[in-house]
């Protein structure tokens, strides 16, 4: 389905999130999401992006930014990412959105 991702340092060399592209940027939120009972079924994370995919704007959420366990959506014409990341082990899915300002975030 989804290639996988084996690091944070991919998302830098596939050049979706490299230091050029942080220096820009002043505005950083994020959410966590932990499941209490410590499980997350495996294909939960891979269903919510399909939904997601079938209802966002076209080339907001890209096949080629998507992972196994990462996606990276772009906004406001390539100005703001969202990173969406999976970690089944400890059950935790986080939702990280960085823009060059406040304005340009949810």
């Amino acid at each position: 389905l989804l290639p996988p991702l084996v690091s944070q340092s991919e998302l830098t060399s596939c050049g979706l999130m490299t230091s050029e592209y942080f220096s820009n940027v002043s505005a950083v939120r994020g959410h966590r999401f932990r499941e209490l009972s410590g499980f997350i079924p495996p294909g939960l994370f891979v269903g919510i992006l399909a939904r997601m995919y079938q209802h966002l704007e076209y080339n907001i959420m890209h096949p080629t930014r998507t992972w196994k366990d990462h996606a990276v959506l772009v906004l406001n014409n390539e100005r703001s990412r969202v990173i969406l990341r999976c970690d089944l082990d400890n059950a935790i899915i986080d939702v990280i959105a960085c823009a060059p300002e406040n304005e340009q975030l949810f």
